[in-house]
């Protein structure tokens, strides 16, 4: 499931896929997995986004399909 959201704020802050990437110590195939909804976003990548995207956690957050819900207990 594609992260609209975070795909939107990106765009509206004129960042690139490349820039996001480098900013998250990964390249930009990796993070675009992410941005797709293959691979997992993890809590600490959602709060690096929130401060290089200067945004809150609701405005960029979906939910992921593949969440682990022993996260939860």
């Amino acid at each position: 499931m594609k992260r609209l959201k975070l795909i939107s704020k990106r765009k509206e802050r004129d960042k690139t896929q490349e820039e996001v990437a480098y900013y998250l110590s990964m390249t930009q195939s990796q993070y675009s997995r992410r941005e797709c909804g293959i691979t997992k976003i993890t809590k600490f990548q959602w709060g690096k986004l929130v401060v290089l995207l200067n945004t809150d956690v609701q405005s960029i957050f979906e939910s992921q399909e593949d969440v682990d819900f022993a996260d939860f207990y």
